[in-house]
């Protein structure tokens, strides 16, 4: 997995954010460009970049997405107040950015608690002593976020989508076993409920404690999503075909647009200098 990182901003504006950020970035000594099809390329004598996605207005909150500047986030905090999170293999975590300065003390995150919930609540899924397994609410479940989002939208039943995956999951280790297989399908089988729980940095330790305390703070219910990679392949695709209408797709890259369908909703903020 590579390096989640995302700030979200209290602010409905995405053009005066993006504005603000770009302009301390600049103040840094960058120089914003555009890798995009239609756009300039990126220049060879850059050596340091910033590469940045900004995401439309969502439940009061506007989403930064990739490795951000620090220093920057601290700046743009004195316009608009921020919530910065990370997920790396080893290590995750919240913070609270407002006013020129960071706050990693759970008292700091107040402000952005669900209604009802105490400092201590945050305290508590920091500290590790809250487990995810799979979904914010805290129920185990085999069934992917994402697929749980869609589930959502399309009025089924998460419990119905479960038992499914549950199912399809029990009858292809069924026959694992019954094929004399069974040595290999029980680690197998690990692998595979935890690919359908969402698998892999999330629902390790790091990604469980990220998740817990997200679950205690009133972001979108779709914090994490879309991933940068999803996003950028998604927004490259769709710039293609806004230059060319008629330009012919490939099944995976039609996909990648299916995936990330608002991807033109974002603005890429790329920064870098030599």
């Amino acid at each position: 997995m590579t390096a989640w990182h995302s700030a979200f901003a209290r602010s409905e504006d995405p053009a005066r954010l993006t504005a603000a950020l770009l302009a301390i970035l600049i103040d840094q000594g960058y120089n914003r460009f555009d890798p995009f099809p239609g756009g300039s390329g990126t220049p060879i004598a850059y050596k340091q970049f910033v590469k940045l996605f900004i995401g439309p207005a969502q439940a009061g909150w506007i989403r930064v997405i990739g490795a951000p500047d620090l220093i920057a986030l601290a700046a743009l905090s004195r316009e608009a107040s921020l919530l910065y999170g990370w997920l790396t293999d080893n290590d995750s975590g919240w913070r609270v950015f407002a006013d020129g300065e960071a706050h990693d003390e759970a008292i700091a995150f107040t402000p952005y608690l669900k209604p009802n919930l105490s400092p201590e609540a945050f305290t508590r899924a920091q500290s590790g002593q809250v487990s995810i397994a799979a979904d914010e609410a805290g129920n185990p479940t085999l069934v992917p976020p994402d697929i749980q989002q869609l589930a959502r939208e399309r009025g089924v039943n998460p419990k119905q989508a479960e038992r499914m995956t549950e199912r399809v999951t029990a009858q292809l280790f069924g026959r694992l076993d019954r094929s004399g297989q069974g040595a290999d399908s029980g680690t197998m089988r690990g692998q595979a409920q935890a690919l359908l729980s969402g698998g892999g940095e999330w629902n390790r330790p790091a990604g469980q404690r990220l998740r817990a305390m997200a679950a205690t703070l009133t972001l979108p219910d779709n914090w994490r999503t879309p991933e940068i990679e999803a996003l950028r392949e998604a927004f490259s695709l769709t710039r293609r075909l806004a230059r060319n209408p008629k330009a012919t797709l490939l099944l995976a890259e039609r996909d990648a647009i299916r995936a990330v369908p608002d991807a033109a909703q974002y603005e890429a903020l790329y920064v870098g200098k030599s």
